[in-house]
């Protein structure tokens, strides 16, 4: 039987297995198929931040296209690029990768030197050699070192400096609300002032319960309660108040020294000046001081603190120096105001309305063409006269208002000290007189604050008394003409000064030595005011009374 032959079939369309394949190709073919199937090695760039002066390092990754089947070695080495080693900006590496079979990614790291030069980026490269079981595909990457290193800071220029800078220290407590107007005013009056008038604000507005808390910044600052500061923008708006504070102080106590020269500090570095007026805000209550602080437990700034940080070390002269606060032109408070720092004190004998004095007109005198040659007497007078055209004919006579001279302070000290030793020999019969004087005399919100012009008119008109306590209270009255600089027409034609002047013991008496230490040191008026209330000028025949007791909460009333 005649079978049929099949043809032979092409290796390529046998299904055959890899082994049975291999076993029977050509060496030649087995060796082109080998170098076809190495995997390919390949480096990547890197970059570093260069960093301050010390190590860190470059680090390159190196990788395979497909994972060693066998151990793979790939040697490299560094060349400098702008980076240099001779220039001790990175160390030269040189060595080898080492690749274990089913490994696929290494690194080489080379050690860049930081330094604190500004300079441009640098770079340098790594460069692979040939391979051990694998084949090269980029074998040169680019390591770049990026500077970060900046040219020092140019320093801000400081603020240029002005002619005046009005320092304003503010303790809202349940007066808030006339804070704010007040700050509405002061913007206001920046409108009419020239650009070299500055006004800055240190304003604490109180806790919640005791005031209406204020947003600032056009609303932008949302009524916050704490302490703020501020350079006041011009705006002539009077809804709000366009001035963003800085809130990052914390709560301060401004019944503390230490605040008031702190924010003094911080005012003159921000709005220099030619010459610096100090306006106090708040409450006030004559020899107890001034801004009460019932957020920290009623802390006032006294007379004799106020005296001691215009003193403090740095603090600039301070040409004015007026209260909006009641009852603080006293001889006592003008005594505890330097004569090297101020030149002008400005303040009531009597309460002071809530409403304040009016800060839209209170600084006219500076609307001029060269604010700087306008002296602090000019500026005292232009507030006295802005308060007594606000307080003209006021029905609860808060209308007193008086600029002093403090380089006057210490003729007028002079002749109260003759005053004091001219009364040393008078006897129980003068006393009465003396005391029907003291009685006589204009008083105020508190009655043993007296108007020293008043007392010392009717006791140099009292005929039974000796002509040397006539005459010496006579040098006293001229003494107190001179220092004063400009006073209000008020309803009782005060004279523009208070003392203490008690004629029986009080609260005040124990302690006033103390409270006005500057004062009676310098006059001995304790010792006549002590003769005057209990008949004897020792300290040791005086009553204590009730004490002072706490400072009154409403001292300057709305």
């Amino acid at each position: 039987m005649q079978g049929r032959s099949l043809p032979a079939k092409p290796v390529a369309a046998m299904k055959r297995s890899s082994a049975a394949r291999f076993s029977i190709e050509p060496l030649e073919v087995r060796a082109v198929l080998s170098a076809a199937g190495l995997p390919q090695v390949s480096i990547a760039d890197a970059t570093l931040l260069e960093g301050a002066e010390g190590g860190a390092n470059l680090t390159f990754t190196v990788s395979l296209s497909a994972a060693a089947r066998r151990l793979t070695v790939v040697p490299f080495r560094t060349i400098d690029g702008s980076a240099a080693v001779a220039d001790a900006d990175y160390t030269a590496t040189s060595g080898s990768v080492t690749f274990r079979a089913g490994q696929r990614s290494a690194t080489i790291t080379v050690p860049v030197r930081g330094d604190l030069k500004v300079e441009a980026d640098e770079t340098l490269q790594v460069v692979l050699g040939t391979p051990t079981n694998a084949t090269l595909a980029r074998s040169t990457a680019t390591g770049i070192i990026r500077n970060d290193d900046q040219p020092p800071a140019e320093p801000p220029a400081p603020p240029a400096s002005g002619s005046w800078t009005v320092l304003v220290y503010m303790t809202g407590e349940d007066l808030n609300a006339y804070a704010a107007e007040d700050i509405n005013e002061m913007e206001q009056a920046l409108t009419m002032l020239p650009g070299s008038v500055r006004i800055v604000v240190s304003w604490d507005q109180p806790r919640a319960g005791v005031g209406r808390a204020s947003a600032t910044g056009n609303g932008a600052q949302p009524a916050w309660r704490g302490y703020g500061r501020s350079v006041l923008e011009a705006d002539a708006a009077t809804g709000t108040i366009a001035s963003s504070f800085d809130l990052s102080f914390g709560e301060r106590n401004t019944g503390d020294p230490a605040t008031l020269v702190d924010f003094v500090t911080w005012g003159v570095q921000r709005a220099p000046a030619e010459h610096y007026l100090l306006q106090l805000w708040g409450h006030g209550d004559g020899l107890a001081g001034s801004q009460f602080d019932s957020e920290s437990r009623g802390d006032a700034l006294t007379i004799a603190e106020l005296g001691g940080a215009l003193t403090t070390p740095g603090m600039p002269a301070i040409g004015l120096v007026s209260f909006d606060n009641c009852l603080m032109a006293m001889a006592e408070v003008a005594a505890s105001i330097p004569t090297s720092v101020g030149g002008v004190f400005v303040a009531s004998q009597e309460l002071v309305s809530g409403a304040g004095q009016n800060y839209a007109t209170a600084y006219s005198a500076l609307a001029v063409t060269d604010p700087g040659a306008v002296t602090a007497a000019q500026v005292a007078a232009g507030m006295v006269a802005s308060y007594g055209v606000q307080y003209r004919n006021d029905r609860s006579r808060m209308d007193t208002f008086s600029a002093v001279s403090t380089a006057g302070q210490a003729a007028l000290q002079a002749a109260l000290r003759q005053f004091v030793d001219a009364t040393a020999p008078l006897n129980a019969t003068h006393r009465t007189t003396l005391r029907t004087a003291a009685r006589a005399s204009i008083t105020y919100d508190t009655p043993s604050s007296r108007d020293l012009g008043s007392f010392m008119g009717r006791v140099a008109a009292a005929t039974s008394l000796p002509a040397t306590v006539r005459s010496a209270a006579a040098g006293v009255t001229a003494a107190l003409s001179a220092a004063v600089i400009a006073k209000t027409a008020d309803q009782r034609g005060s004279s523009g000064v208070a003392i203490y002047l008690p004629t029986a013991s009080d609260g005040s008496l124990a302690s006033y030595s103390r409270d006005a230490q500057a004062f009676t040191q310098a006059t001995g008026w304790d010792q006549f005011a002590r003769w005057l209330a209990t008949g004897s000028r020792s300290a040791a025949g005086t009553s204590s009374g009730a004490g002072r007791g706490p400072a009154r909460g409403g001292a300057r009333w709305a």
